[in-house]
């Protein structure tokens, strides 16, 4: 009984494993943004739109999800990772950008989904300072530390992602009224919860390097006073 209920939890470990490796998660934000980009405007070529509208639809649906397919792609070469933390200040800026669009979008039509994708926006813009730039110089000339972040913690950040990721999909399939929107909208809601889960994964490695270095320290004090 004992071995079969080890198999059992190595085979339950082997099958969640890929959910925790970063890699695996980078490869799949990057396929996920690539298929919401073709999805989308297949989809727009099928209701007959015109180019204008088309190129309106790629600036304004997938403008976010070009970046981000070239921000994981970067990250899988050498010149992505010499300058990731550039990139992810470019990351914060454009989430940013998309927090400014949200919110004339309430201006322009109030409603649960448009403040729903603002919410959501928010905590990605707010993740991603925590998480991203506490290790740079900026996180003190800026004096962010003041920012009670750590009050909500990593496990909440992401939780919150994937609670409002979730109430949007279901606002949006209630608003649906073809099967094209409901692709789209589950897309941007896998998206969403995975992009969450990348950044999660990145606080836990960040927090791990940091405690290794504070041990470190510490027992070379030890070995001085010693």
């Amino acid at each position: 009984l004992r071995k079969w209920e080890g198999d059992k939890m190595e085979k339950i470990k082997k099958e969640i494993s890929w959910y925790n490796n970063p890699n695996i998660i980078t490869i799949v934000l990057a396929f996920l943004s690539f298929i919401i980009i073709i999805a989308s405007q297949s989809f727009a070529v099928k209701t007959n739109m015109d180019a204008i509208d088309i190129l309106r639809s790629l600036l304004n649906h997938n403008a976010i999800y070009i970046i981000m397919f070239a921000y994981f792609i970067l990250l899988q070469t050498s010149v992505g990772k010499k300058y990731f933390n550039f990139l992810n200040l470019l990351l914060i800026v454009f989430y940013l950008i998309e927090c400014v669009a949200s919110i004339f979008t309430i201006l322009q039509s109030f409603g649960i989904t448009s403040l729903v994708n603002l919410l959501l926006h928010i905590i990605i813009v707010l993740y991603l300072i925590y998480t991203f730039m506490r290790d740079t110089r900026m996180w003190q000339e800026l004096k962010l530390d003041k920012i009670p972040f750590d009050e909500i913690g990593n496990d909440i950040y992401f939780y919150l992602i994937v609670i409002l990721a979730t109430i949007s999909l279901a606002v949006n399939l209630i608003d649906a009224s073809n099967f094209e929107e409901v692709c789209v909208s589950l897309l941007d809601t896998v998206y969403y919860i995975f992009f969450g889960r990348y950044i999660y994964l990145y606080k836990i490695y960040s927090d791990s390097k940091k405690n290794k270095t504070n041990t470190k320290k510490l027992k070379e004090k030890e070995k001085e006073n010693d």
